[in-house]
């Protein structure tokens, strides 16, 4: 069964799916009333009018016990009403396809493209859904207010890293590259999923180095096979121990990390966590090294067993041996540092051992896990925003880990998006918004984003994608057995969607300019627009057009020089007056004497280059172009002390 719901939001909420046949959820703003739960809206931020009609969400359930989830539903203040649809509805490129259980009382749903499970327990009248949160969905035709549950107990803290993060990573922007789909020496390839190699990969190193990306992403280097959706995956994994001879080999992967490093890039592999693909000569070679002597694991691969001491000894060698011999400079960890998307467990020591190795070889390492605990930073620690400042101040709240480590990511798109849908489309998350790219990228979180993006190209599927798990009119659910609950037909995953280098349109080739020029300013002003959240000076600003639906505008700064960052989603032209009063400039270290003034120098967006005073200032009046447009979705302003003669 499918359903969908659209969310109306300011900042990512946790969503659930509420499901028992072919039901649409849609949701509309309500009043200012208190929930069964308790919140109100003033609890939720502000609706942005470029969220408000975001893509429908697509969900499945599996039903395992009697009840149907039909009706009205009140949530969070917002009405959620569910009534009948048809198949074959638009996927949300954010999160995928929801599968989950009805069981025993308790609601699991588990989206592609998010780290969480979402758990709620329904009561026995299926009257209320309670979920985790704390949140509570209530039928409209119940009078019964809902039981609010009780707060969750704080998380316990998380064990020391054994190695801080590398200082690089300060300024890193990360760019994920699939090899066989980056590029296409040969057109789709005798496999018809892509003909990239490494060699091919290292000939675009000059021209990612012009556009201002220091570090890639590469997700694709082992020995793999087409396991998942009809294409080769990294994730398919064959051997970690060998590098994929379809890719080059091991010379070809030694001349790619050379020319990487060359050009001031750096690499960190993508690595399959959890286990390896049947036809892994490695489960006959040491059985002992996976669950149930070499027998059972999830999405139809071989698990790895964590606490066979062999494989303990084995596991730390294969990462160590490409940080000493290839120089590799990180990893990115698949579903978690021990495969799973929860708590890494007796995996975690093998990392430390990891780093540690690295950083005595003179090479630290970064470790970065798509989900669950942190190592240094997540793939994704949040999704991009609209009140950057609001955002920064969430993540490093009192003991959290980008607190203590300085560092957090936002990842713009992810390469699961379409993965779950056989709706065309292009399921990149930017469409050549300068607003989104650049509000993002000038503050202070390590952008993780799609190659191809910055110049927002078309997506194009490798015709063997498959919507199935396994291959064409497989199980859409990766843990049905084989012949149950076909998928037919293609999808359209990013990670198998053939990078279009030839032929830009002039839009395409307007982007690529405006991404060069926001992602050069990070490195024309590496002391302003910087990662390390512990030397992180920003504030939200806030404007005297409290109804103009553009970002929260924020100011970051640095010794006697500041930048002001403002975004506008919207396909018009917006002119706003940006507070930036006695008290903002005395918090920012450039207050003013009555004679003094402050220069002001567009960096992006219209030119303008202005000598303003305080009164002007108070009420600075700013103009964004059109975002979507060449130089517009974006406004950001350099203020420096002005020597000479205030006019």
């Amino acid at each position: 069964s499918i359903g969908v719901m659209t969310v109306y939001r300011w900042r990512p909420l946790p969503l659930a799916a509420l499901l028992a046949g072919p039901l649409t959820l849609a949701t509309t703003p309500r009043p200012t009333t208190a929930t069964s739960s308790g919140s109100t809206d003033a609890d939720i931020a502000p609706f942005s009018s470029r969220m408000a009609l975001e893509t429908a969400h697509k969900a499945k359930v599996d039903r395992e016990a009697a009840g149907t989830l039909t009706g009205v539903w009140e949530a969070e203040s917002r009405l959620v009403q569910v009534t009948q649809t048809v198949d074959n509805v638009t996927t949300s490129a954010e999160w995928g396809t929801g599968v989950g259980t009805l069981n025993n009382q308790t609601l699991h749903i588990l989206f592609s493209n998010s780290a969480h499970r979402y758990t709620g327990a329904v009561d026995s009248a299926f009257s209320c859904i309670t979920w985790d949160d704390g949140n509570a969905w209530r039928r409209q035709d119940t009078h019964t207010a809902c039981a609010p549950r009780p707060a969750p107990l704080p998380p316990a803290p998380l064990p020391p890293v054994a190695v801080q993060v590398p200082e690089w990573t300060a300024h890193a922007t990360i760019y994920e590259i699939c090899p066989k789909a980056f590029t296409s020496p040969d057109g789709i390839g005798r496999d018809r999923w892509g003909s990239g190699t490494l060699a091919s990969t290292a000939a675009q190193l000059p021209y990612l180095q012009s556009i201002g990306v220091n570090t890639i992403w590469l997700a694709g280097w082992a020995a793999s096979n087409a396991h998942f959706h009809g294409i080769w995956s990294t994730y398919a994994t064959v051997d970690l121990g060998k590098i994929d001879e379809s890719l080059g080999g091991e010379q070809a992967f030694a001349e790619f990390m050379e020319a990487a490093h060359n050009h001031s890039i750096k690499v960190v592999l993508d690595i399959t966590t959890h286990g390896v693909v049947p036809e892994s000569p490695l489960i006959e070679a040491h059985r002992e090294y996976f669950q149930d002597n070499g027998t059972t694991g999830t999405w139809r691969m071989i698990d790895y067993n964590y606490s066979n001491p062999g494989f303990r000894s084995y596991w730390p060698s294969i990462f160590t041996h490409l940080v000493e011999t290839y120089h590799v400079d990180g990893f990115r960890l698949d579903c978690g540092m021990s495969g799973k998307c929860g708590s890494a467990g007796v995996s975690r020591a093998l990392w430390d051992e990891v780093a540690m190795a690295a950083n005595a070889s003179g090479y630290p390492v970064l470790i970065m896990p798509e989900c669950g605990d942190p190592y240094h930073f997540t793939q994704r620690d949040t999704r991009p925003t609209e009140d950057m400042a609001a955002e920064v101040a969430e993540l490093i709240r009192p003991g959290s880990i980008a607190q203590t480590l300085c560092r957090a990511t936002v990842q713009i798109s992810c390469h699961d998006n379409g993965k779950t849908t056989n709706v065309s489309g292009n399921y990149f998350e930017l469409h050549g918004s300068r607003a989104i790219l650049g509000y993002n990228l000038l503050g202070p979180l390590i952008v993780v984003m799609m190659s191809g993006e910055e110049f927002n190209t078309e997506q194009h599927e490798f015709p063997t994608v498959s919507l199935g798990h396994y291959g064409m009119n497989t199980s859409c659910n990766p843990d049905d057995p084989p012949g149950t609950d076909p998928c037919y037909g293609p999808t359209y995953w990013l990670y198998g969607a053939q990078i279009q280098w030839d032929n830009y349109t002039s839009a395409q080739s307007a982007m690529l300019a405006d991404s060069t020029s926001l992602l050069g300013l990070r490195k024309r002003f590496p002391l302003l627009f910087h990662s390390d959240l512990c030397d992180t000076r920003l504030l939200g600003l806030n404007t005297t057009d409290q109804t103009t639906p553009i970002y929260r505008p924020y100011v970051r700064w640095n010794n006697s020089t500041a930048a002001v960052v403002l975004a506008n989603p919207t396909n018009l032209a917006v002119t706003v007056h940006v507070v930036l009063d006695a008290a903002v400039l005395n918090q920012i270290g450039l207050s003013l004497e009555p004679a003094q003034c402050l220069g002001v120098e567009s960096l992006f967006g219209t030119p303008s280059n202005v000598t303003a005073n305080a009164s002007l200032l108070a009420a600075l009046p700013v103009t964004i172009p059109p975002d979507h447009t060449p130089g517009g979705g974006l406004a950001v302003l350099l203020l420096t002390r002005w020597t000479g003669a205030c006019p």
